[in-house]
């Protein structure tokens, strides 16, 4: 990991401040390399990954709510109605292969389109900033943010699907006494000692970090037995079984070819048993599947956030 900068404000740091001295820096460490104890060290970065609304500073593209707006895929979308406005979610194919991921190759197609046009295509706007970077596939090393797409984006939607009391009249609903019974049974869990932060009361789940809801998927599981129907808590088990492998320092190909299965067959049940416009489970998270097989473990795409404590002890 190389600490290269640390903004302190209330605002975002100016773009062209940090991201084109960045991005000189790689440039430069890439080419010349630097040298220790008489040996000469290049440095590519192999993985880059940030939250939603960075990447489009990163791939000079729209935002993720508009037509073509997955950053890692070429699917469209599907505009829907939710509540007095609208939301486009990326549903996975029932029938039929899924998106083809995003290329370098394409990008750069559909770049020359823009420049040549003046015209959006793909959802990409124009240059990356990343193309500073030689030899270097700023497409394939996108990853998805696991602490935002999976813990506190597909788990706590399917938590809030549950205890929402919008969704009273529905199936998968926890009514008050199932409620208490779920949060009387995780108080009497022990989990392993490396769970640090032991999730709150439902009800206080907008309080909860990205750690509780992973805990709750990885750890707490069990006390949804008996409380959601045998069909929804078995589709839940899905996404456990998922995470349970993939998020192992070392997974083998086989793993994640199965995992493959597993999450393909989580996100199109979603769609059927939640409804599409409710579940909004989207391709994105079968793709974290795919990123990983080409880049690595899914513990790769969550040690940005673990390591943030190390860099506030950096600050004095």
């Amino acid at each position: 990991m190389i600490f290269m900068s640390l903004w302190y404000g209330n605002k975002k740091p100016p773009r062209v401040l940090f991201l084109n001295a960045a991005l000189e820096e790689l440039e430069e460490l890439g080419n010349s390399g630097i040298y220790y104890s008489g040996l000469r060290f290049f440095v590519k970065p192999v993985v880059l990954t940030t939250d939603t609304m960075a990447r489009l500073v990163f791939l000079n593209c729209i935002q993720f709510n508009a037509e073509s707006g997955c950053d890692f895929c070429l699917h469209t979308g599907k505009q829907i109605k939710k509540g007095r406005g609208t939301s486009r979610i990326y549903p996975e194919p029932i029938d039929g292969p899924p998106f083809p991921l995003r290329s370098l190759e394409q990008q750069s197609n559909d770049l020359n389109f823009v420049l040549r046009t003046g015209k959006s295509i793909n959802g990409i706007q124009g240059p990356s900033p990343l193309m500073a970077i030689s030899h270097f596939d700023y497409v394939k090393v996108q990853v998805p943010d696991y602490l935002h797409s999976v813990c506190q984006g597909v788990i706590k939607l399917l938590i809030d699907l549950g205890t929402n009391s919008k969704n009273s009249k529905d199936l998968w609903y926890l009514d008050d006494q199932k409620r208490s019974l779920l949060n009387q049974r995780i108080l009497e869990m022990r989990p392993s000692y490396e769970v640090t932060r032991t999730s709150r009361p439902i009800e206080d789940i907008a309080k909860w970090k990205a750690s509780e809801f992973r805990v709750f998927a990885l750890y707490y599981f069990p006390a949804l037995e008996g409380l959601l129907p045998q069909d929804f808590y078995h589709h839940f088990l899905y996404l456990v079984y998922g995470l349970q492998v993939l998020l192992q320092e070392n997974v083998s190909l086989k793993l994640v070819e199965e995992t493959d299965l597993v999450f393909r067959h989580f996100v199109k049940q979603a769609a059927v048993l939640y409804e599409e416009k409710k579940s909004a489970l989207t391709c994105i998270f079968l793709l974290i599947y795919q990123k990983v097989s080409l880049t690595g473990d899914v513990y790769w795409l969550l040690l940005h956030s673990s390591r943030n404590g190390l860099m506030d002890n950096l600050w004095h």
